[in-house]
């Protein structure tokens, strides 16, 4: 369906090229392309640093096993099958992973101790959720990134559209390459109203926007009679 796709950042590409929504991606970013074969070289290579930071160190034995992965989600069924088909791929690729399910509850009490979370984000303003997604204290978690902070701090001092795109565009372009969230693929939801409904907008961010300048048109009911009829 239109507006299902995959993305290579963190901000929404919108349902076509004239969204509004999409204001804030930067389509210089193409998404990564499905390679498995260099994922597991690039597992394998990340793992070998990880154990020898230097690599001057040439007599020290290293492990070739990477480590099993955490990959938390939410307890409903659509994260589930996501995960486990994560799961399944990057285990084809020598990439252990534990799936472990989370409620509201334990996210919200910082009780969920894993390696990646499988996230469902909803996008509304990337000028106002930028911070939200990437920032210091926002979903990514606690990250330290001086690019990534001084692009946040240009975007707030942004004093015209122009700017704004331009400095999102350039955030976008960080996050691509620094990966504080891994952007997955984006849905767009839709809802169908009655034609009585009157002043909803063409293309509504949530569900009840505007929902004060909503009219309603009375149903109108016409009594028949006819041969053989009572």
């Amino acid at each position: 369906m239109q507006g299902f796709q995959a993305i290579s950042g963190p901000f929404p590409a919108g349902a076509s090229l004239n969204d509004p929504a999409r204001y804030g991606y930067n389509d210089q970013i193409p998404p990564r392309p499905f390679e498995p074969r260099l994922a597991a070289i690039l597992a394998t290579v990340a793992w070998n640093n990880v154990q020898n930071p230097t690599g001057k160190d040439t007599s020290k034995q290293t492990s070739t096993d990477i480590p099993q992965l955490i990959l938390a989600h939410p307890n409903d069924p659509i994260a589930r099958v996501a995960c486990q088909t994560i799961q399944s791929q990057l285990a084809r690729e020598g990439i252990p992973v534990k799936l472990r399910e989370f409620n509201a509850d334990e996210l919200a009490a910082g009780k969920v101790e894993c390696d990646l979370r499988y996230a469902e984000i909803t996008v509304g303003e990337p000028l106002t959720d930028a911070r939200t997604l990437i920032g210091p204290n926002g979903l990514a978690g606690d990250l330290h990134s001086a690019y990534l902070d001084t692009a946040l701090r240009d975007l707030d001092a942004a004093t015209n559209w122009k700017d704004v795109r331009s400095r999102l565009s350039k955030l976008h372009e960080i996050a691509s390459h620094e990966l504080p969230l891994i952007p997955l693929w984006q849905t767009v939801n839709y809802f169908a109203y009655r034609t009585s409904v009157h002043g909803i907008e063409d293309s509504p961010i949530a569900l009840y926007q505007n929902i004060e300048q909503w009219t309603l048109t009375p149903a109108t009911k016409v009594a028949t009679t006819g041969a053989g009829q009572p």
